[in-house]
């Protein structure tokens, strides 16, 4: 269930999700890509469930990382440490989310700025899969209920 405030906010100054809002499901994520306006939200979101694995990997439970980001070396990031394996740690799941549009805008900048281009270069240059962007369209298409009703 969404809140809309008056009070001013950074992303969407209409929505705002209570703390007890904030536990991670399907429902509160799409809800966070959406309040923080990402790009190409429904691509995000299938990456989301994809590198989770549904929001239920170890890396998503023990560390908050919904994407498997890497402690970025070279951008800003709203991790706040690195585990051994080199995966950026965050205090909860929707920093992580906050994260990954911080990557996002840097490679939108670098031109990757349609969903055509944006799609292509997660295929090929962020997956370690073959198969990635087939997987997030079917991602996209098994959820559409929940992304097409909560806009």
């Amino acid at each position: 269930m969404l809140f809309y405030t008056n009070n001013l906010h950074k992303e969407n100054p209409k929505i705002t999700i209570k703390k007890e809002e904030k536990l991670l499901n399907k429902k509160n994520l799409w809800c966070e890509i959406k309040r923080i306006n990402m790009k190409y939200p429904e691509i995000v979101f299938a990456q989301a469930i994809l590198e989770s694995g549904n929001l239920s990997s170890s890396l998503c439970k023990k560390y908050n990382n919904l994407f498997g980001m890497r402690l970025p070396r070279k951008r800003k990031t709203t991790a706040i440490s690195e585990s051994e394996s080199k995966y950026a740690i965050y205090k909860d799941w929707s920093e992580s989310v906050k994260d990954y549009k911080l990557f996002q805008e840097h490679i939108i900048i670098k031109g990757y700025n349609t969903s055509d281009r944006y799609i292509e270069y997660i295929d090929n240059k962020y997956s370690e899969s073959t198969g990635y962007k087939k997987a997030l369209y079917k991602i996209i298409k098994d959820n559409s209920y929940l992304l097409y009703n909560y806009s």
